[in-house]
This record gives C-alpha cells, structure tokens and sequence, in this order.
C-alpha cells in the first residue's frame, strides 16, 4: 500500500495555514475519541486531532490556551483524557483537561514550582499513573501528582554507557 499524508506544514486545513509540526500523542479510546485518536501539535499553540478511524479528512485543529510561544513547546503525551504539554521556556508541564474531547480550557502547571526538573533537556515524556521525564543527561525521573517518586528505580540497562533518547511506557 501507499502511504498517506495525514497532515503536513504548510497544508491548508480550514482555512488556516498549518505551521511547524512539533511532536503527536496517542490518545486511547475514551468517551471523547471511541477508536483512539492522534494528537499532533504544531508550533503556533494548535493541537490537530485525527481519527484515523474517520480518515484523514476528519482532522479537526483546536487552538490550546495559555502563552504558548513558538518554539517552546517540544513534547506532548496524552493519558486518561488529560494532555501533557512540555513548555521549556516557562519550565513547566501544562496539564489540560478534556471537556467532551475538547481540550480549550486553561491549563494547569503539573509541577508546583519547587518541584520542576530542569525541563530544558527533556527528551522524552511519557505517563500512566506516573508522569515519566527523560532528561538529557540520560536519567529518567519518576513523579506522580507533581512529586518525584523515590520508590522508582532504573535497573537492568545494558551498560553505564546507555544513553537513551526516546522512552515507551506500557502497562
């Protein structure tokens, strides 16, 4: 089969201009998306959604609030209907809620401000119960609630010289 194109910078999509195409998260089935959906965010604050149960032309933008500026933003995940933004410039992960699948009310900070890693060299986001950060120095902290969970410990790597830059987490 032929591959695709579901979305890509500089399609229109209507009638506005897709911009930079940043990270996308998986969004599993819920009351909102009932077969999944893909969230793709862009560089000007607007996630995409797609079905891909509906096809490509089922892809519907819905701009995020808060001060997100271009270029700040540099990773998203999604679980149980919450989506997780990594903004770099304000060190923080915006948490936004659905409302029936949407996502256009305020965020909330995840970390309380004395609590945030440096988000500056995050490579990789992931959550379950737990909200997973792998930082550019090769370690992988554990939080849940804002919190960093001591009882989480890395073990089994292949070799002190294993530097991951992408993470999976599955139940």
């Amino acid at each position: 089969s032929v591959p695709t194109s579901v979305l890509k910078r500089g399609q229109s999509l209507l009638g506005q201009t897709v911009n930079h195409l940043i990270d996308l998260a998986w969004v599993s089935p819920s009351i909102g998306y009932p077969d999944g959906a893909v969230f793709i965010y862009s560089d000007d604050g607007v996630i995409y959604i797609y079905e891909p149960s509906l096809g490509p032309l089922s892809i519907v933008p819905q701009r995020l609030e808060g001060e997100l500026t271009p270029g700040t933003v540099t990773l998203i995940e999604a679980f149980d209907e919450h989506l997780y933004v990594v903004d770099r410039q304000q060190n923080q992960i915006l948490r936004y809620a659905s409302i029936n699948g949407s996502y256009n009310g305020p965020p909330r900070p995840y970390f309380a401000q004395e609590n945030v890693p440096q988000l500056q060299t995050a490579l990789d986001v992931s959550v379950d119960e737990r909200l997973y950060l792998l930082l550019g120095n090769g370690t992988l902290g554990a939080y849940f609630g804002g919190t960093e969970d001591l009882s989480f410990s890395v073990q089994g790597l292949p070799s002190t010289e294993f530097r991951p830059t992408v993470m999976a987490v599955e139940p």
